[in-house]
């Protein structure tokens, strides 16, 4: 009949439109939070922007000199130096994350800064991780090992990285069951190509290393929207 017809008819426009709707709904992407000093601000997450692609968000949440100790300061003793003293870290736990990296923790290698501190790093290093898995977005926690240290330029030491930063690090991402990804030994076998003239950060070569590394991972341990 004419009504069915017509009802036939209206059913399918709007299916049309339902579908038509549905297809220009612009897919939110994943964002992922990139925390830590220099290594960070440097550049190496403009570099995983690129590594993942448009369904992916990457924000630089990077801050020069800082550490991962509350009462962090410069080789020579100044300045307030803890990251989570500053805006730019306020500012990452309102991202709304799906992953965070936390790639922190050369600084705290200075000498000022870990000597006689041992246990106060692995505590505050501890503290700063559970700030973001205590976050509403509910992200993927990633902990990238500090990396390995060519030069002992400002007093950063890479034995101190090797056998006091990294145990800490790794003994928090046990306890938490988070996933680690070893920045060290990657900065160590590819010593002779990744660095700047300082020998502490990553050049372009470095910096895209690390972000291959890091876009692995995360499409590995983060599920698509």
């Amino acid at each position: 009949t004419y009504m069915k017809k017509l009802l036939f008819i209206a059913a399918c426009f709007l299916f049309a439109v339902m579908t038509i709707s549905a297809t220009n709904v612009a897919k939110e992407p994943l964002i992922v939070a990139c925390v830590g000093d220099s290594i960070t601000a440097g550049g190496y997450p403009k570099d995983l922007q690129a590594a993942l692609g448009e369904d992916w968000k990457v924000l630089n949440f990077g801050v020069n000199s800082r550490t991962a100790l509350f009462d962090g300061t410069e080789f020579n003793g100044k300045g307030e130096l803890g990251y989570v003293k500053t805006l730019v870290y306020e500012n990452s736990l309102k991202s709304k994350a799906n992953a965070v990296i936390v790639l922190i923790g050369t600084n705290d290698s200075k000498t000022k800064n870990i000597v006689g501190k041992e246990d106060i790093f692995k505590r505050d290093y501890a503290a700063l991780i559970d700030k973001y898995l205590a976050m509403e977005s509910k992200p993927v926690v990633i902990v990238a090992l500090s990396p390995h240290a060519k030069s002992s330029g400002w007093t950063i030491s890479d034995e101190r990285i090797r056998t006091i930063i990294n145990p800490a690090q790794r003994a928090v991402a046990e306890e938490r069951g988070l996933t680690v990804v070893d920045t060290y030994t990657l900065f160590k076998d590819n010593a002779d190509t990744i660095f700047l003239g300082d020998g502490i950060h990553p050049n372009e070569v470095g910096r895209k290393l690390l972000a291959e590394t890091f876009s692995a991972k995360l499409k590995e341990l983060v599920p698509a929207k």
